[in-house]
Formats: structure tokens, C-alpha cells, sequence
């Protein structure tokens, strides 16, 4: 067995890093033992499959803003900052004058990343491991910073480096900063990245544009995994009324709800659904730009907000539910999926993607496993959400009709399988 060195978040213990999770609980199944440095979780951990090394630190740049919003203003720390304030001063944009003040403060006293603050205590943090074990490999994670501490200890130890992209860095489909951020961002990524051993991200497509800046490294499409211990099998009862349900969180810029709105109203209208036996569900901050839209669509008696709620609540509401509503982003963007997509995967429920764009990489995916449909328009959804409920009307229930092969590519064993492979290539 070898010792492999994860620097970055452990989610969902703390904010992202999702994949960090995979690697923990499969690495060991292929020969190699991770120790993970990680920001303080908000639970402890104890398994013989990894070990943990929290690394407090004064916090990100919001921590003394958090502070004074929760102190001062009574905000909630469960709830996001940013719809909390909207909702004080007024605001149901989906994007306003809030957003892009909170933008511009993170762009210039963000650099190189929110977290810089973690790059000290992480960096000694991973030396202390290096001197107390023989690290034979490192992967570095989500937030960016992790990258930093990475290249700093690959100068220093020689230890074979994989560099993981969740979501790409100066690339980022959600890239939000101005020109001159974006060029201090890039050569940095390019200086930060010059020794690594091979670059790695969710999808070919995603790969390629790092191969195009980082043409001198290996770059490797692997994509998220569901977690093998929640799939539903066997699968939960689902709810008496035909529900559809929605977790997480949205790029409010670049995802748009309404026309799936738009259907679920044209179909109340003309009577092809019973309000009364029919009901959407979202678990994720309660912003006041989707309250306003659906305000706007009378959707009020069938729509719920609930708010965020635990991991393991999230797990039940998703089993329990006729279909799953996942928002594709509303232009083409090959290789981005979103993270949630292969959490309903383990659901085993039918999954309908709203939005989007025929390439996009989020609907490929449902395609290819037969675990659900795309409807980019209203137009498109109508017949959709129609069948699904007229199937409900007949038996009770929506089947899920996914296939189990296909299906079984996308888990954190696969995940952690391909990681692993890589690293006996760079470390051999």
C-alpha cells in the first residue's frame, strides 16, 4: 500500500471539493492510502480507509463580513449571505447591483483565491505529513490555493503531482472577473502548473482546453461518481402525489427555471395536470429571484422552498420523488455537468433536464444511461411533463428505466480506479 497526499476540501464535510470524497473511500481498493489536508470539517471522521489532517485558518474573505452580518444583523449561518441581503434591501433580481459589487470585492481582494489565507497553514500542514510518512503521490483539489500548496511542495519533496479540475480555473464556464483578473489568472495558472505530472478534470471536452494551455502536461477526463453506499436499491416508496424535486444550488446568471415554470403552468391551465395531486420541491437557498418568478407564474400553491437541509435529508427527498429537475446552462458548454446530476443517478429516479443547448454535455449524459429526457423550451417540456404525470395517473408511479451497465461507469469506484491508475503511471 502507498501513501498518497490529497490537499484540498473534503465535501460535504466542508464546502467542495466533492470528488476528495470518492478518492477517500476507494483509493485504498487500488493500492494506495490517502491522507487528506483539509480546511476544519463540520464533523469528525473516523475510518481506517484515509486519515485526516484539519488545518484551521482565519478564514476566507467574507469571514469578517460573515461576522458582522451575523453579529450585527442577525443573518442566518444557514442560510446564504447573499439571498439574505437581497432580501433587506429589497432586491428579486436574479442578477442585480448587489451581485456585481460582491463580484468586484472578490476580484480584487480575492486573488489568486477567496481561501489564500489557507495557503500558509495548509503548506505546513502537508510538510508535517511528508516528513512523517514516505508520500509516493499527491493530488491536489478544489479551492485553487490547493494547487499553490501542491507546487510548493512538489519543488521542495519531488513528489509525483496530479492537479484535479472540478471546474476549471481560468477557464471556468462561470468565469465572472474582468480582463485583467482573467490575465494575472492565467499566468499564474500556467506558472503554478509548470511541474505538474498530469492534469486531470470531469470530461474529455474539459481536458482538452487544458491541454491547450498546458500543452506540455498529460490531461486526463474523469468524470464525477456517484457514491456506491446511497444508490436506492431497493428503491424507497414514493410520495402519494406525483412530485418533482430539485436539490442544491443555481448559477443564477446562467441557469433560468422559467421555462420549466412556463410548462408547469400552461399544464395546471389546461387542465392536463391536478393541482391537487402535484407538487415541486426545491432544497437549496431560498432566493428571492426564484420566489418572484414563481410569484409571477401562479405557481405559489404547487412550488416549495425548503431551504438547505442535511445531506442525508437530501438523499430521501431525491428517492421519494416521481422526477428529478436538474437546470443545463443556457448556452453551449461542452464537458460541464453539474455535480448534483450523478447524486440522482444514485437515486435511480427519472431526471429531466430544463434548458440548455443540444450539445451540452449534462443532457448527453441522461441519454446515454436511458435515466431521462431534455426539454430546452416550454414548448418542449409540455409533452414531457405531461407523459410523466399521465404515467403516474395510470400505476402510481414513474418507472426508472436506466441502464444498469452504463450506469455503473459513473461511480466513485470507477472515479477512484482511473485516479489511481494515473498514479502509478507518474509514480513508477
Amino acid at each position: 500500500m502507498k501513501d498518497v497526499l490529497i490537499v484540498g476540501n473534503f465535501w460535504p464535510y466542508v464546502s467542495g471539493g466533492a470528488r476528495v470524497v470518492g478518492l477517500a473511500h476507494h483509493l485504498h481498493e487500488y493500492g494506495w492510502r490517502p491522507t487528506i489536508v483539509t480546511m476544519p470539517l463540520s464533523q469528525k471522521l473516523d475510518d481506517p480507509r484515509f486519515r485526516v489532517v484539519e488545518v484551521p485558518f482565519a478564514g476566507d474573505i467574507w469571514q469578517r463580513w460573515r461576522k458582522v452580518l451575523v453579529g450585527a444583523f442577525g443573518f442566518s449561518r444557514q442560510r446564504s449571505l447573499l439571498t439574505q441581503m437581497k432580501e433587506k434591501v429589497g432586491s428579486s433580481e436574479r442578477k442585480s447591483s448587489l451581485d456585481t459589487c460582491l463580484r468586484l470585492y472578490q476580484e480584487v481582494f480575492g486573488y489568486p483565491d477567496a481561501d489564500k489565507n489557507w495557503f500558509q497553514p495548509a503548506l505546513k500542514a502537508a510538510r508535517e505529513v511528508i516528513a512523517s510518512m514516505p508520500v509516493a503521490g499527491m493530488i491536489s483539489d478544489f479551492p485553487f490555493i490547493s494547487h499553490l500548496v501542491a507546487a510548493r511542495l512538489k519543488a521542495e519533496a519531488k513528489i509525483p503531482w496530479i492537479a484535479d479540475f472540478p471546474d476549471l480555473w481560468s477557464q471556468n464556464h462561470n468565469y465572472a472577473y474582468g480582463r485583467m483578473r482573467h490575465w494575472l489568472d492565467k499566468r499564474l495558472e500556467r506558472k503554478t502548473l509548470a511541474s505538474v505530472d498530469a492534469l486531470t478534470t470531469v470530461s474529455e471536452p474539459l481536458a482538452e482546453k487544458l491541454r491547450r494551455l498546458h500543452p506540455a502536461s498529460e490531461a486526463h477526463g474523469i468524470t464525477h461518481g456517484y457514491d456506491p453506499s446511497i444508490v436506492n436499491d431497493p428503491a424507497e416508496a414514493l410520495l402519494p402525489k406525483f412530485t418533482i424535486t430539485y436539490t442544491g444550488t443555481f448559477y443564477a446568471e446562467m441557469q433560468n427555471p422559467e421555462p420549466f415554470f412556463a410548462a408547469v403552468a400552461a399544464l395546471l391551465r389546461e387542465g392536463r395536470i391536478d393541482a391537487n395531486r402535484f407538487q415541486v420541491r426545491f432544497y437549496g437557498d431560498q432566493d428571492t429571484w426564484l420566489r418572484a418568478l414563481i410569484d409571477k407564474h401562479g405557481l405559489g400553491g404547487v412550488v416549495s422552498l425548503h431551504g438547505r437541509v442535511p445531506k442525508a435529508e437530501i438523499v430521501h427527498r431525491q428517492r421519494e420523488s416521481h422526477l428529478l429537475l436538474v437546470l443545463d446552462i443556457e448556452r453551449e458548454e461542452r464537458g460541464w455537468t453539474s455535480l448534483k446530476i450523478y447524486d440522482y443517478l444514485a437515486a435511480k429516479r427519472p431526471i429531466i433536464v430544463s434548458g440548455g443547448h443540444p450539445e451540452n454535455t449534462l443532457g448527453l449524459l441522461v441519454k446515454e444511461i436511458d435515466t431521462g429526457v431534455q426539454g430546452r423550451t416550454a414548448d418542449e417540456l409540455k409533452p414531457i411533463l405531461a407523459a410523466a404525470y399521465d404515467e403516474f395517473a395510470r400505476s402510481g408511479t414513474v418507472a426508472y428505466r436506466g441502464n444498469p451497465e452504463r450506469l455503473e461507469q459513473y461511480s466513485h469506484t470507477v472515479m477512484a480506479r482511473k485516479f489511481a491508475a494515473i498514479l502509478d503511471k507518474i509514480s513508477s
